[in-house]
């Protein structure tokens, strides 16, 4: 199975350990660790962030109490203490009591079914856990791409200003002269305030980001990696994938288990229509009408134990259990369908936006080789500044067009990533 463990065990019918969740979840279930703000890895991030996850620990702590349940209905085939008391009238002792030790030898299967149920809930609690840190993982990789694109704009609109304040100097200096009129100073301050307008957006936005990646990490980020970084790391094949690839996945394997769990649930209640058999050993006595206790001495022999509720219900008890299996079996079949379609939806989605990528790509060169070209033709005076400082700015807007390109690929790498149930070995590693 692709999904990660995270150093879970492995539960099985025949031995279910005792599992330290929060133990496993913070101090081993990962590998270490090795924080670097400047920049901080995708790796680094994702793993911090599935550490810091609330609902990735109540997850973990979710199997403890599943496995709290196995123990306990496993409890059943030990020998139990009971005592009762009865009270009658017209008898010598109207008052009886009885205590001792009593055990159940044969039930039908029922408590093996509620065994079997209880072990079958935590191996769906282990995979709602593997589902809940790749949810984790996923929406940390999201703020992580966010700010990375937000930093490569703030790069881009400074190299903007920079671009622009380039021509300062060649400008003013033909104003001077009376090469140039007023009118090219004008266009030049008005480019130069745009360009230091979109500085002072991108920085806000930068520290937007910055700021949420920040507290969903309960760190403070320094820088990430580039949005070409973030790429090379995450390539991954795009073939389309088999169905018994999707079977690993832990939504499936979920929804596996909701059968186990159903089927469980049937056989213990259909068990439970017939008597619970064993032996019971006590002692016995009570109270006569003068108030002396009377002693009866030793009590042993078989028990028999059954309820029939006169309202009935009995038979419909075991046709709702016979639906619950039916549902659960339609939930599976549903799920392997929606998991297939994520995953043809996401492999389509990112092959069209690695598309869109590489065409705004050759906006970009094709927007510089012009601006090349208008600034040769500028300085030999066969270009308006005007020209070359919309270039400029068409060169910028070919840059944050592609940075909003490059968010919208890296998403759909990430949602293919996940819906291809590979983040484990991409992000994160499990043990062996």
């Amino acid at each position: 199975m692709a999904a990660v463990f995270l150093g879970l065990v492995a539960c099985s019918p025949q031995e279910v350990p005792e599992f330290q969740a929060e133990q496993a979840i913070i101090a081993g279930a990962l590998d270490p660790v090795a924080v670097r703000t400047s920049p901080l890895g995708v790796e680094d991030a994702v793993r911090i962030g599935i550490i810091s996850s609330r609902n990735v620990q109540n997850s973990a702590i979710a199997i403890r109490q599943s496995n709290n349940e196995v123990i306990i209905n496993r409890a059943l085939y030990y020998p139990e203490l009971y005592a009762s008391a009865s009270v009658s009238a017209g008898s010598t002792t109207p008052v009886g009591v009885e205590a001792g030790l009593r055990y159940t030898l044969f039930d039908f299967g029922e408590r093996a079914a509620k065994v079997d149920g209880a072990i079958a809930t935590v191996d769906q609690s282990r995979y709602a856990l593997f589902t809940e840190i790749e949810t984790s993982a996923e929406d940390i990789l999201s703020d992580y791409i966010d700010f990375s694109i937000e930093t490569a704009g703030l790069a881009d609109a400074r190299s903007y200003v920079d671009s622009i304040r380039l021509l300062e100097d060649g400008v003013r200096g033909r104003v001077l002269i009376g090469a140039a009129s007023e009118v090219d100073t004008n266009d030049f301050d008005t480019s130069l305030i745009r360009a230091t307008t979109e500085v002072g957006n991108a920085e806000a936005q930068t520290a937007a980001a910055r700021n949420t990646l920040s507290s969903a990490l309960g760190i403070s980020v320094g820088s990430v990696l580039s949005p070409q970084q973030i790429y090379a790391q995450l390539q991954t094949r795009t073939g389309l994938i088999a169905d018994d690839s999707l079977m690993a996945h832990p939504r499936y394997l979920a929804r596996q288990s909701e059968i186990e769990i159903a089927r469980a649930e049937r056989n213990a209640v259909a068990a439970g229509l017939f008597p619970a058999i064993g032996v019971k050993l006590g002692i016995g006595g009570g109270l006569n009408t003068d108030g002396d206790f009377v002693n009866n001495g030793i009590v042993a022999g078989p028990s028999v134990s059954q309820s029939f509720p006169l309202g009935g219900g009995r038979k419909e008890a075991v046709a709702n259990a016979d639906l619950a299996i039916a549902i659960a079996e339609q939930n599976l079949t549903e799920e392997l369908r929606l998991l297939k379609l994520e995953a043809q939806n996401a492999r389509t989605a990112f092959v069209n936006s690695n598309q869109r990528v590489e065409q705004l790509k050759d906006v970009v060169n094709i927007s510089i080789r012009t601006r090349d070209i208008m600034l040769g033709d500028y300085e030999v005076g066969n270009r308006a500044l005007r020209d070359l400082l919309d270039a400029e700015e068409r060169i910028y807007d070919a840059r944050a067009d592609l940075n909003e390109a490059r968010r919208v690929n890296l998403q759909n790498l990430t949602r293919m990533i996940f819906a291809y149930d590979q983040a484990s070995g991409k992000l994160y590693s499990a043990p062996e």
